[in-house]
């Protein structure tokens, strides 16, 4: 009875195993790219115009903005200097071999407030991280320290130690 229940098991296990590889092969194998099977039925002329439309990564610029807006498009690219990105880890020791091993834990985005080193970002973002990395958008890396934290408001200071620049 137990062999019977053994082999049972095992039929099930290779059944659901070849099921699963059979789904992974039917999908690799049938993924086309999209962009070339419409351009199998479009015209010469209307291929050309798709594939323009496509290439072209070049904003349009629009004369036809008001100045509210004109006003807004030019604060928002004063700010994105500022605009940073915060990702956190934690520490984990490992139960047979003690060794410590950073988890990647968590990412956010933060704000750069002052030329000391100041990030403001969310608290939920840092909250039970061992470690914290601020990218800027000169794509630098630094490693940051909580300085303060307002978890009732969702807020928390970061100090990195990078150029004043």
């Amino acid at each position: 009875m137990k062999n019977f229940k053994f082999f049972r098991i095992l039929f099930w296990a290779i059944l659901l195993a070849g099921g699963f590889m059979a789904g992974v092969a039917w999908n690799s194998g049938t993924s086309k790219d999209s962009t070339n099977e419409k351009q199998q039925f479009l015209t010469e002329p209307e291929a050309q115009e798709e594939q323009s439309e496509t290439v072209s990564s070049t904003p349009a610029t629009r004369s036809d903005l008001n100045a509210d807006e004109k006003e807004t498009i030019a604060l928002f690219e004063d700010a994105a200097p500022s605009v940073a990105f915060i990702t956190t880890s934690n520490l984990r020791r490992d139960y047979w071999t003690r060794n410590v091993t950073e988890i990647p834990r968590g990412s956010g985005s933060a704000f750069v407030w002052d030329k000391k080193g100041h990030v403001i970002t969310n608290y939920h973002v840092i909250q039970g991280a061992h470690r914290a990395q601020v990218t800027l958008a000169d794509q630098s890396s630094w490693d940051a320290e909580v300085v303060g934290a307002a978890p009732d408001k969702d807020l928390a200071v970061l100090k990195i130690k990078a150029p004043k620049k």
